[in-house]
């Protein structure tokens, strides 16, 4: 499975062509079967929508993708376990939302579509699997 982060959908949304852009394209042309949303994404994704109808086009796509849900204790847990370990190892801490993400992918084994670079610090540190790109 592969988890969508934001910045991915904000490349797609903005038909940036960029890698993960055609990547997104790719896999909802597919059926998208195997692209993935979560709570955190959800709400930043439709809080850059720039109007109503933005807004419900983005709603209906996402949330007629596979869900990974959070799981509270451990996903809260987590997100400030690797934001602590990143910052104490002189990695610079990533967002909250960035490191929620990032756990949710780890704990189910996904593999996360991002052009945002914070992810990648955080797989300085920690297992954190990236989908490939075009």
């Amino acid at each position: 499975m592969i988890l969508a982060d934001t910045s991915a959908w904000m490349e797609y949304d903005r038909g940036t062509d960029s890698p993960a852009h055609r990547k997104l394209v790719e896999l909802i042309a597919g059926g998208g079967q195997n692209v993935a949303v979560t709570e955190p994404v959800l709400m930043e994704v439709l809080g850059g929508a720039n109007d109503d109808q933005n807004h419900q086009r983005l709603y209906n796509l996402l949330t007629s993708l596979s869900w990974l849900a959070m799981n509270p204790a451990a996903d809260f847990e987590g997100a400030a376990r690797i934001n602590r370990v990143c910052r104490t190892s002189g990695v610079a801490a990533p967002g909250y939302i960035v490191c929620m993400i990032a756990n949710i992918a780890m704990r189910t084994g996904s593999e996360i579509l991002t052009a945002d670079q914070d992810f990648h610090r955080v797989a300085e540190l920690f297992p954190l699997k990236f989908a490939a790109m075009p």
